[in-house]
């Protein structure tokens, strides 16, 4: 059920599980009745390219500090995303950014 050995994840899970909360981590998941419900991430809607970056290793620590909260994805390279789609929005709401118009 828990994927690579990730027992901060169960732990997470059973504590939900005890106060009686909804928990939102790598997957979906939702507590009701006491089941356990666990959906996959949709598919990303957008088509994605690769960037390659290279960064310092202080960088890479910050990112690989992210990963157990489970917000920031399985590893640094998907915390590094997230991080940066979060800085895009940001600076979009802020209007620092124009937010770019849909493709058709």
């Amino acid at each position: 059920m828990f994927a690579r050995g990730d027992h901060s994840c169960a732990f997470k899970i059973v504590t939900a599980l005890f106060v009686n909360k909804k928990l939102c981590h790598n997957n979906c998941i939702i507590i009701f009745s006491g089941f356990l419900l666990t959906m996959p991430r949709r598919p990303n809607q957008l088509p994605t390219v690769q960037i390659p970056i290279s960064t310092t290793p202080q960088v890479r620590d910050y990112l690989e500090r992210l990963v157990p909260s489970g917000f920031y994805g399985k590893n640094s390279t998907e915390a590094a995303e997230r991080v940066l789609a979060r800085a895009l929005e940001q600076m979009v709401k802020e209007g620092t950014l124009k937010k770019r118009p849909a493709r058709s």
